[in-house]
């Protein structure tokens, strides 16, 4: 994942959403060379129309990961994981229906710009 991708959604995830496009884009994680290092962000559940997301993002070094609930359970006896909060997913056409309507917006009022001058 290229770091373009990785601000994104660090930019969104101070919001406390992630879009589910980029979500699709996280690679899933299931073993670490050291867990301690491990930064646990958010908790994600998420019903998509092709798959679903039960489990939480986290921070490895300096890339987010998703990893599924089994894990989390599996690894449970070693070491407990925080998750800080939920993460909301943001459908891509609820994202794009957003999108539309202030592009809508910001056409007319550029037009009234327009017309005054």
């Amino acid at each position: 994942m290229d770091s373009q991708l990785q601000k994104l959604i660090q930019d969104g995830l101070e919001h406390n959403r992630i879009r589910e496009l980029y979500l699709y884009k996280v690679p899933t994680i299931r073993n670490v060379d050291d867990w301690t290092k491990v930064k646990e962000l958010g908790k994600i559940f998420f019903k998509g129309k092709h798959s679903t997301y039960n489990g939480g993002l986290i921070q490895y070094g300096s890339k987010i990961f998703f990893i599924t609930d089994t894990v989390i359970v599996s690894l449970s006896k070693f070491r407990k994981f925080k998750f800080p909060h939920e993460i909301q997913v943001v459908p891509e056409a609820e994202w794009k229906k957003k999108v539309t309507e202030f592009q809508q917006k910001y056409d007319k009022t550029n037009k009234k710009d327009i017309k005054h001058m």
